[in-house]
């Protein structure tokens, strides 16, 4: 079964929103190939893993920031997408007439999974961001870093600000201790510097 057709405990509207997302991430032009089944796919999966660990958590609330956080991206809206995914989240659930409450709760969840200006602060937002930074652990995700800023930055200062930028979004610590976040970095890093580049993932959790 592919991560698509993998079936989770989300209310009518959410599956509707997730149904259209994906639909538009499969005919934009604005991203490559992987980024629905190597990053939004794996985002939801890891959200689920911890609306599983989390059950006090709003598991709608989650979904819905995971097909809302990225969607700028999706539209060419790279630079704030955070922003824009926050803005596009309340405009549609507005329309859909949505809880209002429990929109702001969604705005909040994706204006902060970056963990910059904004940081997360409910435990929604907490699922979400570190989601987001666990997605990177699987499939080239780094490597693709790598090869992006290679010809600006040594590798020590992209092992750093990666060590930086990422460990920085983890805010559930429960699941994945630091020690094993930061092994497993070290583990690709090694991977990396010896060339040993594959597109295939580097871990199945």
């Amino acid at each position: 079964m592919t991560s698509e057709m993998k079936e989770y405990n989300y209310s009518s509207l959410v599956s509707e929103i997730r149904d259209f997302v994906i639909e538009e991430a499969k005919t934009t032009t604005k991203i490559d190939s992987w980024f629905l089944p190597q990053h939004l796919m794996e985002v939801e999966r890891f959200a689920n893993v911890l609306c599983d660990k989390f059950p006090e958590a709003d598991r709608d609330i989650v979904g819905l920031g995971v097909w809302f956080h990225d969607i700028g991206r999706l539209r060419g809206q790279d630079e704030g997408h955070d922003v824009y995914g926050a803005e596009e989240a309340k405009r549609v659930l507005d329309d859909k007439d949505f809880d209002s409450g429990k929109i702001e709760k969604v705005y909040a969840v994706c204006r902060s999974h970056r963990c910059k200006d904004v940081k997360p602060e409910s435990l929604e937002a907490k699922i979400l961001a570190t989601a987001d930074a666990m997605s990177h652990f699987t499939h080239s995700f780094y490597f693709r870093l790598f090869q992006f800023y290679k010809d600006e930055l040594s590798f020590e200062e992209i092992k750093e600000k990666i060590l930086t930028n990422n460990l920085a979004s983890f805010y559930i610590h429960d699941l994945y201790e630091t020690r094993f976040k930061l092994e497993l970095l070290e583990k690709i890093f090694r991977v990396i510097k010896n060339k040993q580049i594959e597109n295939k993932r580097i871990i199945d959790y």
